[in-house]
């Protein structure tokens, strides 16, 4: 999936240098603030048993909250830096990110699509299925819908894929006993959306 987040970024970024293209470049600061929910996808590898690799569902659920400052050039392009909190069912993160944005049009009503990368602070707790863990790398690509709801305020809704990696370990068992334990780096992925107000 991190090839889908560069080929989105350089997509992004050529949308950008495109409408930039004799067009006199302004900045505006703005602020966007997000509340949104996402769940598990997929299965991520686990315990080596009698020399067989086992794998989880990733039955995970997030809560998130999220804000990101920065300027919006044109009215159309979006840079900036956010951090945020997630509650996991079973952990929470602290993620900082930067984060690209690009409106399809400078319009009251549109559509646009953003990237962000960063890293992901905390921790996933043990369960019976699955070691504890601690954060990583972490990115998050979205599509979604702005709507104008005052001169200085835009509504937002976006649906979203995220990715967050995590630094946990694996126990190698042989007929029932525990022989060792090996750390390793798995990425769990999620499908979510997010509402938010878009100040500017």
């Amino acid at each position: 999936m991190k090839r889908v987040l560069i080929i989105g970024v350089i997509t992004l970024l050529s949308a950008g240098m495109a409408f930039a293209q004799g067009v006199p470049l302004t900045a505006k600061y703005f602020n966007k603030t997000e509340a949104g929910y996402a769940f598990g996808i997929g299965k991520f590898q686990n315990h080596i048993v009698d020399g067989i690799r086992t794998h989880t569902n990733n039955d995970q659920t997030i809560f998130s909250l999220q804000t990101v400052n920065g300027f919006m050039f044109n009215n159309r392009i979006g840079l900036g830096a956010g951090f945020g909190i997630e509650f996991w069912e079973k952990g929470m993160f602290y993620p900082l990110f930067g984060q690209l944005s690009y409106y399809l049009k400078p319009a009251p009503t549109t559509f646009y699509a953003n990237a962000s990368l960063g890293y992901g602070f905390g921790s996933r707790d043990e369960t019976t299925y699955y070691a504890s863990g601690t954060g990583g790398s972490m990115f998050n690509i979205g599509i979604g819908f702005a709507k104008e709801i005052s001169p200085r305020f835009r509504f937002h809704f976006e649906v979203c894929y995220h990715n967050q990696a995590i630094q946990s370990a694996y126990n190698v068992y042989i007929h029932d006993t525990l022989r060792s334990q090996v750390d390793y780096k798995i990425a769990l992925s999620f499908i979510g959306f997010r509402v938010g107000i878009h100040f500017k």
